[in-house]
């Protein structure tokens, strides 16, 4: 039977601000690997007041989610929101899985409207799950904000690149997404060009900027400031450094630009920002 307690359902950037709040805890109950021959059942079918990442490293599986099949190919990952029914399963072959369950929030576990998001083209989370999965449980302030830190970016990814077009209308390959994305979240502290992060990628500069939006509907440049603002937030939420600290943490040399692109990513000022969702 479905949880009988009331859940709270919020928009995709709310899910992402209630998870980055220092008042909310944060539990990562399950997480880790599990490797099978099928057929075999990696979740009963059951209702969890949690959120399940489940990703595909190798293998095919299938899932049933509030009564809908769903087939999650090798690559993929699937997002359940709580209070769904579930059942993820291994109908034949040999799979190896990442999983993480976790919940967050006073009281009531927080969840968006849809039952689950289904991004076929994740190999690029396989590093965040890995660092998820190797942090401490109980690590104090700095595991915890490490660990807000990078599920936000993980969640982020997923929410940005279910929307993006299917691979037959083109965009960059898994391998090039993912050099990218782990260029780009490893460089938050300095300023490049495109050019640059396309030499990294082992490709020409206008190619990368069109098959970029392509896959993540916006330009790199675009992603890149987005990506900065999104530490950021975390950083102004999670620690006492100033603005200005924060601003030069994140290479910006001028603390009024650092506010300006706030403002455009989140339409508030960094002080507001901080006023309105730090209640510690």
């Amino acid at each position: 039977m479905p949880s009988s307690n009331p859940r709270t359902i919020v928009t995709e950037t709310r899910l992402v601000e209630m998870l980055l709040q220092s008042r909310s805890t944060l539990d990562l109950s399950s997480r880790g690997r599990a490797e099978a021959v099928g057929p075999c059942t990696f979740i009963a079918p059951r209702v969890i007041d949690e959120h399940l990442i489940h990703y595909n490293r190798r293998g095919q599986t299938a899932a049933r989610i509030a009564g809908k099949e769903i087939v999650i190919p090798p690559g993929a990952l699937l997002w359940v929101q709580p209070g769904a029914r579930q059942e993820v399963r291994l109908p034949r072959g040999e799979a190896c899985v990442a999983y993480l369950r976790f919940r967050f929030g006073s009281r009531r576990c927080p969840r968006l409207q849809a039952n689950y998001i289904l991004c076929e083209r994740a190999s690029w989370a396989d590093s965040l799950l890995r660092e998820l999965s190797l942090g401490r449980q109980h690590g104090g302030s700095l595991e915890s904000l490490r660990h807000r830190s990078i599920l936000a970016q993980l969640l982020c990814e997923i929410l940005q690149l279910a929307d993006a077009p299917p691979a037959g209308l083109g965009g960059l390959q898994p391998h090039q997404q993912r050099r990218c994305l782990e260029f780009i979240h490893d460089n938050l502290a300095r300023r490049y060009s495109v050019a640059e992060l396309a030499k990294h990628c082992q490709l020409n500069p206008a190619y990368l900027t069109m098959q970029f939006r392509k896959s993540f509907g916006m330009t790199p440049r675009a992603y890149i400031k987005q990506s900065r603002v999104r530490a950021a937030a975390g950083m102004l939420l999670e620690t006492g450094r100033t603005i200005s600290q924060v601003a030069d943490d994140l290479g910006y040399n001028d603390v009024y630009f650092f506010s300006r692109q706030f403002r455009q990513v989140t339409g508030q000022s960094p002080r507001f920002w901080r006023r309105q969702h730090d209640r510690r």
